[in-house]
């Protein structure tokens, strides 16, 4: 590998020389690299979909309980209706209430443990777990502590 020169240094000096007096020139240019493996990448990124499903999962028990809870509290269930009796209507909306009621209780569970997961910051910190951190076998070598390739 040729070995080139920096000229980040001479471009910004000769910006400040044209702008002198006029602007001031800050630099931001650290940057951080992440090498990791494309499994790790959708095993964090599938972690990380299903916490966010389970933050908005609770949406629909509920609905589906104020619906039924409504027409339980408003109907007047009549005899005969589809074949069936009143009382077997009836039954059949508070059964299905009370499963609602489970689903919702589930779900409104599920948002409580996952509060505080499923940013982008979780995700990078996922990325950059070190294989020793997870309790497997280190890797084969290939990387010393320094981040330089052995041969």
């Amino acid at each position: 590998m040729i070995d080139q020169p920096n000229n980040t240094e001479g471009l910004i000096t000769n910006l400040e020389k044209e702008f002198s007096g006029t602007v001031t020139v800050h630099t931001n240019l650290d940057q951080e690299v992440i090498i990791t493996t494309k499994d790790k990448i959708k095993l964090a990124l599938s972690e990380t979909k299903d916490i966010l499903e389970s933050k908005r999962l609770w949406t629909t028990p509920l609905g589906t309980f104020l619906s039924l809870f409504v027409t339980l509290l408003t109907a007047d269930f009549k005899e005969k209706s589809f074949g069936l009796t009143s009382s077997v209507w009836q039954a059949i909306f508070v059964i299905s209430s009370i499963v609602s009621i489970g689903y919702l209780i589930k779900s409104l569970y599920l948002l409580y443990k996952f509060r505080d997961k499923g940013d982008i910051e979780e995700i990078i910190k996922q990325l950059k777990l070190k294989q020793r951190d997870k309790g497997t076998a280190p890797n084969n070598g290939l990387w010393q502590a320094g981040g330089t390739v052995r041969h």
